[in-house]
């Protein structure tokens, strides 16, 4: 996991410490060969923000929560924009279930970002992941990377997923 925080770039203020969108520190040029540039066309939904001057810290950057925000957010409008309704699931007995979360954050975004989430979803046996990055617009930097495991409760009792795998068919790669 790389913290951009703790990379200081020599040619830059320290505000804008690690932060070379320039390409000459020996780390950047590293990080974008680990991290090739993506294509939103990837993924099964992709949702646009901008970061809000409420969900800065002291520092000028987001907080690590709020990107948990984020990727709930872009979960939970996938569905919708695919006619899955959570509240016509539960009212049917139905309930998706954050089972896992597994984040890394590889760099920072601050006040005034814009920035798009895209996700992709995958089915392993009863478990649903969902494959989801966070980029920063319009460099496509890579700022969060994570993998939300969801499993299926139906009728108060965890279930093989068959019922969760019918209502994600058409979004499920």
């Amino acid at each position: 996991v790389f913290y951009l925080s703790l990379i200081q770039c020599p040619r830059l203020p320290l505000p804008y410490a690690g932060d070379c969108r320039r390409g000459h520190c020996i780390y950047n040029r590293s990080f974008k060969q680990k991290f090739p540039m993506a294509q939103l066309s990837d993924y099964t939904y992709c949702l646009k923000f901008k970061v809000r001057d409420y969900e800065v810290d002291s520092q000028g950057i987001v907080n690590n929560a709020n990107y948990l925000h984020y990727l709930e957010h872009t979960r939970h409008m996938c569905c919708e924009d695919n006619g899955l309704s959570f509240r016509a699931m539960s009212e049917n007995g139905l309930v998706p279930v954050v089972r896992k979360i597994e984040i890394e954050y590889l760099h920072s975004l601050g006040l005034a970002d814009k920035f798009v989430s895209c996700v992709n979803l995958h089915r392993h046996g009863a478990r649903f992941i969902f494959e989801q990055h966070i980029y920063r617009l319009p460099d496509m930097l890579p700022v969060v990377k994570a993998d939300v495991t969801i499993v299926c409760m139906a009728n108060g009792r965890l279930t093989r997923g068959d019922e969760l795998a019918e209502a994600f068919k058409s979004i499920i790669s």
